[in-house]
């Protein structure tokens, strides 16, 4: 078989080099290529994918010739007594065989052909779940990257602005126009700030090495991309139906399942083969000297050719109890392809109905971080006018930076589901590569609260 793992990695490190087109960026497509070059899961299943394939070989191997070459070579001292008269013989003795064998008729090796080369295209669809599994997995690590650096931004700004309120605060306290309790209001609000931006920033950090350990690509290049807005991102385009009919059609894991029924299928066969004869063609050929009692002092050569036909006739049972266990094996793949597909199908609605509430989630966040600015506005108003204090802005503050990161939560998870649907796919599926673009060209604009 080509090994194409080296091949593959070079190709795909050329298509990464060709996708960089700004130094340090890091969109999605990228990521993802990258991950495919890191990823230990994906490397074991390319090498599993190789081993299953040998199975063919293996499997071949045994209906082809076999040919074997056998020679003992020892040294031999008898004595002989025949009726009084003593012959003595010391001399090596030699035997040499050439053996040949090809199977004619064997039902069991020709299923196990069928079960080798089913194998190989299992291992084929384990690379293709990797991938796709692998590709999920890097979507959700640079959502959660842009989300942790999203709520990083919030509450930074929310820092600077509740500073400034309680530094103000204080100046009133300390002018005999304010009063103890909007101070320690104030303080409590800055400690606040201050414990959430901590938070958030180690947060980020852990989101970024979690990333630059699945990709190993600089984290750098973060810095050109924020969160998109949810109503920027909108649903998948593809129709609800057609999009969970091709994944039923080409999800690796059902792939993988229906095989595994083949496979089955095929063991039934295999065991149930070993009621019929088999039949093979035999030849050899013999030289040897003095290699018995009656040969020695003689040296010979001879030669065979015929066939072999064994005919099984009692096995104690044991063929029978094969069959019921591989009949056995074989409905419960069938069972196992029928959960499977039920799974999935389950997942995928609840999936797409959990898309269209976030969205709509999504949108009554946007309304409650629109009021949160207006309560951020008033209170300033309120401040000039004498009848709110800087307490009651810090509040504003802090209201509309919860509602701004449960926002940030609500487009992240969007996000997630959405690439949770697609994962159902295969990671060459054209659908990936176009939310990936779409998502990566959303990223790049400034806002990031949506």
């Amino acid at each position: 078989m080509t090994r194409i793992v080296p091949a593959l990695h070079t190709a795909l490190a050329l298509a990464l080099a060709v996708a960089l087109p700004v130094a340090g960026a890091v969109d999605l497509p990228v990521a993802q290529r990258a991950a495919l070059l890191a990823d230990p899961a994906l490397a074991s299943a390319l090498a599993n994918r190789d081993a299953a394939q040998e199975n063919i070989a293996i499997a071949r191997s045994r209906l082809m010739p076999q040919v074997s070459l056998q020679s003992t070579m020892q040294q031999t001292n008898q004595t002989t007594d025949r009726g009084g008269l003593v012959q003595d013989f010391n001399g090596p003795s030699k035997n040499t065989q050439l053996s040949l064998r090809q199977a004619v008729y064997r039902r069991r090796d020709l299923a196990g052909l069928d079960i080798g080369k089913l194998q190989a295209l299992y291992g084929e669809h384990k690379v293709t779940s990797a991938q796709s599994e692998l590709w999920n997995r890097t979507a959700l690590s640079w959502i959660d990257v842009l989300g942790a650096q999203a709520l990083r931004d919030i509450y930074a700004s929310t820092l600077s602005s509740v500073s400034q309120s309680a530094e103000q605060e204080r100046k009133r306290f300390e002018a005999g126009d304010g009063t103890r309790d909007s101070v320690a209001e104030a303080a409590a609000q800055l400690a606040l700030a201050r414990a959430q931006l901590a938070d958030t920033t180690i947060d980020l950090e852990s989101k970024l090495r979690a990333f630059r350990l699945l990709t190993r690509l600089p984290v750098a290049g973060f810095d050109d991309f924020r969160l998109p807005g949810a109503i920027a991102l909108g649903a998948l385009p593809e129709a609800e139906d057609t999009l969970l009919d091709r994944i039923l059609d080409t999800n690796a894991e059902v792939q993988q399942a229906r095989v595994n029924e083949q496979i089955g299928e095929r063991r039934l066969a295999q065991s149930s083969a070993d009621h019929w004869p088999t039949l093979d063609l035999v030849a050899g050929m013999n030289r040897a000297q003095n290699d018995s009692t009656n040969t020695l002092g003689v040296r010979y050569s001879n030669s065979q050719v015929g066939v072999q036909l064994v005919v099984p006739i009692y096995s104690g049972g044991g063929v029978a109890a094969s069959e019921r266990q591989a009949s056995a094996a074989y409905q419960a793949a069938r069972s196992d392809t029928e959960f499977l597909i039920q799974r999935l199908r389950t997942q995928y609605l609840t999936d797409w109905r959990a898309q269209g509430a976030l969205l709509e989630r999504a949108g009554a966040a946007r309304e409650l971080v629109e009021a949160a600015l207006e309560q951020r506005r008033a209170a300033e108003f309120g401040i000039k006018a004498g009848v709110r204090t800087w307490a009651d802005r810090g509040s504003a503050e802090l209201l509309r930076a919860r509602r701004e990161s449960d926002l940030v939560t609500l487009t992240a998870t969007l996000l997630k589901t959405q690439a949770r649907l697609l994962s159902l796919l295969p990671a060459g599926d054209p659908a990936w590569e176009r939310w990936s673009q779409s998502l990566s060209q959303l990223a790049r604009r400034p806002a990031s609260g949506g």
